[in-house]
């Protein structure tokens, strides 16, 4: 009794610490509960999650395996498990994951934006895209969805037509998705419409006035458009904002290169 009393104490405190962030606190508590159950697979699953918040991503993976090896049909900790192998670039595995949950959980549209991220990273574009396709079948408003299909057709597939269409409905899902207006806004420009890149770029740093790269990338859309003040002052605002990044560098690169051609 004294036992499952003590589990039952540290397991809700773990809980408690969790709620309130305190993600120190809830692995102590965790690793409490778990020696007096150790095989109580949502303890398990929880240390996992405040693991990974803590940003210790293997000895979370090694707390949902024992959850699993606990508990084989918790889908729950099998996803998250891919996830975290996915973010250590172990896709393969993580692909396995997504298949068990898939298998438990068919309806999961989260599922199938994971793995075909790992298909993507594996250079499986096609199975990739069929991935996201059964999302947005699943789930018509997933906007994670349209963008990493969007992202595909554009960086690996080259397609642009339909990159611009998915990144239309990501933003029509999520107007504030500045990352999507960004990346919409490299598709105009790979279509040489520079224009309708500089007002994408304008709208994402309008949302997200610290994401300097969209300041940077409507500064080179500018000197394509000839408007070299507007250019000068977006490579100058980078500067100041970020001054030691690589991105800084190469605006005072390009700087002093118009300088140098201007003098010429």
């Amino acid at each position: 009794m004294k036992m499952s009393e003590d589990f039952e104490s540290t397991f809700k405190k773990g809980n408690s610490c969790a709620g309130s962030e305190d993600w120190n606190g809830a692995v102590e508590n965790y690793n409490k509960a778990i020696e007096g159950k150790p095989d109580h697979p949502d303890a398990r699953y929880n240390l996992g999650v405040a693991l990974s918040m803590q940003g210790k991503l293997r000895d979370a993976i090694d707390s949902y395996s024992k959850a699993v090896e606990i508990k084989p049909d918790y889908a729950q900790a099998f996803y998250n498990r891919g996830s975290l192998l996915v973010d250590i670039g172990d896709h393969s595995p993580a692909i396995d994951d997504f298949n068990k949950v898939v298998e438990m959980m068919p309806d999961f549209a989260g599922t199938y934006v994971s793995r075909g991220t790992a298909y993507g990273r594996l250079g499986k574009y096609k199975l990739a895209i069929a991935d996201y396709d059964k999302a947005i079948e699943i789930d018509p408003k997933n906007g994670e969805a349209f963008y990493n299909r969007a992202t595909t057709y554009h960086n690996l597939l080259r397609d642009y037509e339909n990159a611009l269409k998915d990144y239309d409905k990501a933003v029509e899902i999520n107007p504030n998705d500045f990352e999507s207006l960004y990346s919409r806004g490299h598709v105009y420009d790979s279509m040489g419409n520079n224009k309708k890149a500089a007002e994408d770029f304008s709208k994402a740093f309008e949302i997200n006035p610290e994401f300097t790269k969209a300041l940077f990338a409507r500064a080179t859309e500018y000197q394509k458009l000839g408007k070299f003040a507007e250019a000068k002052a977006d490579f100058e605002a980078v500067i100041t904002k970020e001054p030691d990044t690589e991105l800084s560098r190469t605006a005072k690169e390009v700087l002093k290169a118009n300088e140098q051609r201007m003098s010429s």
